[in-house]
C-alpha cells in the first residue's frame, strides 16, 4: 500500500489531483485523499442545568419539583476537494447549524410511613411536562468557480435546505408499595400520557403494573444451607407515542418548488403497547458462597407504526399503519461463586446466561409481510409467523432434496429475487463470565463475553470477492475448481437438463475462479447466500487492575476517606471468531435495517484508561 501513500499532486496546469490506480471509480478512491481531502469538521456545544426544591411538610410527607434543561448546538461543515471521483468531481461544500432542546419537568408529592410495627406504606403522586425542540438551517453546493475555494457562494447553484419539529408531553401517574413484615412487598403504578404527536380522539394513553416481591427467608425458616431467599412477579403495559408530524401529509419546499411528501399518514394512529410479564427468584447459599438469580420473562408489542410500499400509481410511494404483535420470550440466569476466601485473598466468579426468542406474531390484517429496508445484498422483512430480524437475499435454487442446481457452464443456477431466508442477527445465547481476583489491596477483574448464533450478511466480503482480491478466490484460477466438491464443499450439487430440470447427476464440470466468483459476488446483484458469515465469538471484554490504598495510610490525610487507582482495557482482543476477519458487533446503525449487516464498516477498537478515584 506504500504507492497509495502519494494520495494527491499537482498537474501541468497546477491543479491538485487524486492519484489512484483506477482512476474516476464510481466505487473507490484513494484512502488517504478521503482522510485528508474529504473532510467533516464539526463544533459541538452542550448546556445542561437542572433545579430541585424539595419541602418537607410533615416527617412523612413531602413535596418535589424539578425542571431540568438540555440544550445542544452543531455548527458542521462538509468539505470535498476537487476530483473526489463521481460523489464530487467539481468539488462540493455544505455548511449546516442546528440545535435541540429538551425541556422536562415534574413535581411529585410522596407519603412515606410504617402504618403499623409490621406494615409499612408509600405512596407517591405526579406530574411531568417534556417539551422538545429541534431545528436545522444550511445551505449545500457543488462544482466550485474558484477550486478549492470553501464557500456556498463559489458554488454554481447553493441550495438552502431547513427542517423544524416540536413536541410535547404530558404525564400524571401515581405509584406506591405496601409492605408486610418487612418481607412481602405489593407495588403499582399508574401513568396517563397526552402526547401531541397523536390525533386528538388518542392523545391520551395510559399504562399500569404491579409487582409482588416475597422475602421467604425473612419470613420462614429455611435450611440451614439458604442464606437468602426470594420470589418476584409483576406484569406491566407501557405506552409509546410516535415522531412529530404523522398525522398530515407534508409539504415539501425545495429549489422554490412545492412537492408533497411520498408517504401517507394515518390519521387516526394509535399509539404503541408493550404488555410484559416477569417472574423469578434470587437464592443465596452456603452464607453467600453460591448465589444464583433467574427471571423469566415475555413481553408483546402491540399497535407498532410501520410504513409498507404501495404501488406507485396510487399517488405515494408508501403508507403509514399500525399493526404488528411483535413477541420476545426468554430468561436469564445469574450464577456467582466465591470458591476461594482467606484473610488476605478471594476469588469470585460470576457467570450470566441469556436466551430470547423473538416471533412475529401478526402485522395487520391485510399484511402477512413487510419489507423494512433492501440493499444491494439483501432485504429485511418483518414475515407473520417467522422470527423478528429474517433478512432475505438472492440464492441458490434447488431440487426438492435441497442439492443446488447447476447450469451447462458449471455454475450454480441462481433466484430471480430476493427469495431465500439467509440470516438472522439474533443469538441463540449469550453469557458472560467474570472473575475477581483480590490479593490484599490489589485486585484483578477479567470478563470474558461469550456469543452463540446468529449470522452476518457481507456485503463488503461480496464486492471484495467480485474483484479477485480475497484470498480464497486464488483457488481455481488454473480452471479446477467444482461447485460441490473443492469449493463449497457443505453442498450438494446436481446438474441440470436441457430444458432446466434438475437430474441425478452429481456436478462434476471444473470451472475457474473468475467466472464463479463473478456470477456470486460484485456490487449490483450479488448472491447474499454465499456470503453468511456465523456471529459466534467469544472475546476479552474487559480487563482491570486495581490498587486500593490502605486506610492506614489515609489515616494521616483528614480530607481523604478513600483512594484507589485502576488500569482498564476494553474490547482487547478475540479467543475465537467465527466470522474470522471483522468484528460482528461493528455495525452501521442501530436501525432494525441495519442489523447483522458489514457493509465496509470501519474495525472496533480497543481501549485502554487509567481511573483514579478518591472519596472524601
Amino acid at each position: 500500500t506504500q504507492d497509495l501513500e502519494h494520495y494527491q499532486f499537482v498537474n501541468d496546469a497546477g491543479q491538485l489531483r487524486q492519484h489512484f490506480y483506477v482512476s474516476r471509480s464510481n466505487e473507490a478512491g484513494n484512502p488517504y485523499w478521503t482522510a485528508n481531502n474529504v473532510r467533516r469538521p464539526r463544533i459541538s456545544e452542550r448546556v445542561l442545568g437542572l433545579l430541585s426544591l424539595k419541602y418537607q411538610i410533615t416527617d412523612h410527607l413531602f413535596l418535589l419539583g424539578r425542571s431540568g434543561i438540555d440544550r445542544i448546538t452543531n455548527n458542521e461543515e462538509f468539505l470535498r476537494y476537487v476530483d473526489t471521483y463521481i460523489t464530487a468531481d467539481f468539488g462540493s461544500y455544505s455548511k449546516t447549524f442546528n440545535y435541540g432542546l429538551e425541556w422536562n419537568s415534574d413535581v411529585l408529592l410522596s407519603f412515606q410511613k410504617d402504618l403499623t410495627e409490621n406494615i409499612s406504606l408509600g405512596l407517591n403522586a405526579g406530574a411531568n411536562l417534556r417539551m422538545a425542540k429541534s431545528e436545522s438551517v444550511g445551505g449545500s453546493g457543488a462544482n466550485f468557480n474558484v477550486e478549492n475555494l470553501f464557500a456556498l457562494s463559489n458554488t454554481a447553484q447553493p441550495l438552502p435546505n431547513e427542517s423544524y419539529a416540536e413536541k410535547e408531553q404530558q404525564s400524571v401517574y401515581v405509584f406506591g408499595e405496601i409492605g408486610f413484615y418487612n418481607a412481602i412487598f405489593l407495588s403499582g403504578s399508574f401513568r396517563n400520557d397526552w402526547s401531541s404527536t397523536l390525533p386528538e380522539e388518542n392523545r391520551s394513553y395510559s399504562y399500569p403494573s404491579v409487582g409482588l416481591t416475597a422475602v421467604i427467608s425473612d419470613l420462614v425458616e429455611l435450611p440451614t444451607a439458604f442464606s437468602f431467599l426470594k420470589l418476584r412477579g409483576s406484569w406491566a403495559e407501557v405506552g409509546n407515542d410516535t415522531a412529530p408530524y404523522r398525522l398530515s401529509r407534508q409539504a415539501i419546499v425545495s429549489a422554490g418548488t412545492i412537492s408533497l411528501s411520498p408517504t401517507l399518514p394515518l390519521a387516526d394512529l394509535k399509539p404503541e403497547s408493550t404488555t410484559t410479564y416477569e417472574a423469578g427468584f434470587d437464592a443465596r447459599f452456603l452464607d453467600d458462597n453460591i448465589r444464583l438469580d433467574f427471571t423469566y420473562y415475555k413481553s408483546n408489542t402491540f399497535d407498532q407504526l410501520f410504513a409498507t410500499n404501495v404501488p406507485v400509481a396510487s399517488g405515494v410511494s408508501s403508507v403509514f399503519l399500525n399493526g404488528a404483535d411483535i413477541q420476545n420470550q426468554g430468561f436469564e440466569v445469574v450464577l456467582g461463586v466465591t470458591p476461594v476466601t482467606t484473610s488476605n485473598f478471594s476469588w469470585d466468579l460470576n457467570a450470566n446466561f441469556a436466551k430470547n426468542n423473538s416471533e412475529v406474531v401478526e402485522i395487520s390484517d391485510d399484511i402477512d409481510v413487510l419489507i423494512q429496508g433492501s440493499g444491494f445484498l439483501n432485504e429485511y422483512r418483518i414475515v407473520a409467523g417467522e422470527p423478528f430480524g429474517n433478512q432475505y437475499s438472492r440464492g441458490f435454487q434447488r431440487d426438492d432434496n435441497g442439492n443446488v442446481l447447476i447450469d451447462s457452464q458449471g455454475l450454480p443456477i441462481i433466484t430471480a429475487g430476493k427469495t431465500v431466508q439467509v440470516a438472522n442477527f439474533n443469538p441463540d445465547w449469550l453469557m458472560g463470565i467474570t472473575n475477581t481476583f483480590t490479593y490484599k489491596n490489589f485486585s484483578l477483574r477479567a470478563l470474558v463475553d461469550f456469543r452463540q448464533g446468529g449470522q452476518v450478511s457481507v456485503f463488503t466480503e461480496a464486492i471484495m470477492a467480485g474483484s479477485g482480491i480475497l484470498d480464497y478466490t486464488a483457488q481455481g484460477r488454473d480452471g479446477t475448481l467444482v461447485f460441490g466438491e473443492n469449493v463449497f464443499g457443505g453442498e450438494s450439487a446436481v446438474l441440470v437438463d436441457t430444458d432446466g430440470n434438475p437430474t441425478q447427476t452429481p456436478n462434476n464440470i471444473q470451472i475457474n475462479a473468475e467466472t464463479l466468483w463473478n456470477r456470486l459476488g460484485g456490487r449490483n446483484t450479488p448472491v447474499g447466500e454465499a456470503f453468511i458469515r456465523d456471529a459466534s465469538n467469544i472475546r476479552l471484554r474487559e480487563l482491570s487492575f486495581s490498587y486500593s490504598v490502605p486506610e492506614s495510610m489515609l489515616s494521616s490525610l483528614p480530607f481523604f476517606r478513600s483512594a484507589s487507582l485502576s488500569i482498564v482495557g476494553r474490547n482487547l482482543f478475540f479467543l475465537s471468531n467465527k466470522t474470522e476477519y471483522f468484528d460482528p458487533e461493528a455495525v452501521q446503525s442501530v436501525d432494525n435495517n441495519a442489523e447483522g449487516l458489514n457493509s465496509f464498516a470501519p474495525p472496533t477498537t480497543r481501549s485502554f484508561g487509567v481511573s483514579l478515584n478518591l472519596g472524601f
